[in-house]
């Protein structure tokens, strides 16, 4: 965040939340969604993102009221083209988490730009799914679409 100039509290807070429904039971996570009238197919048939969407609910309980905040949670795991700073901070950050088990991460120093790591941790994510025989969202490839058409 600090690299980008972007807000370093803000950042933080979505840190902090991003995850915080990922351990709950399957069946509470989907009442919680039909609950708050969630019904993006995508995300619905794979239930590793179910947590991207559940956790705003928190944000709203904890009078967090920032559109940048929530939207970085809720995309932190399937991206967005357009996405606010924060929630590119996000998205790059949780892909770069230190629990996950990459093999060459590089070094932030790497990426002159945000957008530049943002499509970078798409490409990677698209690979990954690919390998495992799984269909990547489809933000996660209009991400790539925008940046080839950027070129």
């Amino acid at each position: 965040a600090k690299k980008f100039n972007v807000e370093v509290e803000a950042c933080e807070t979505a840190a902090l939340i991003h995850d915080i429904t990922k351990e709950e039971d399957n069946q509470w996570t989907e009442e919680r969604l039909i609950e708050n009238g969630i019904y993006d197919e995508e995300i619905l048939h794979n239930r590793e993102l179910w947590h991207s969407q559940t956790a705003i609910i928190f944000l709203k309980n904890f009078g967090i009221k920032d559109a940048n905040i929530i939207e970085a949670v809720k995309y932190h795991t399937i991206g967005k083209n357009d996405m606010s700073d924060i929630g590119k901070v996000l998205y790059v950050a949780d892909y770069f988490e230190p629990n996950r088990k990459i093999s060459n991460i590089p070094k932030v120093d790497k990426f002159k730009t945000l957008d530049e790591m943002v499509y970078f941790v798409a490409k990677e994510k698209i690979e990954f799914l690919k390998k495992q025989g799984k269909t990547p969202h489809q933000n996660t490839l209009d991400i790539i679409e925008k940046a080839k058409l950027l070129k």
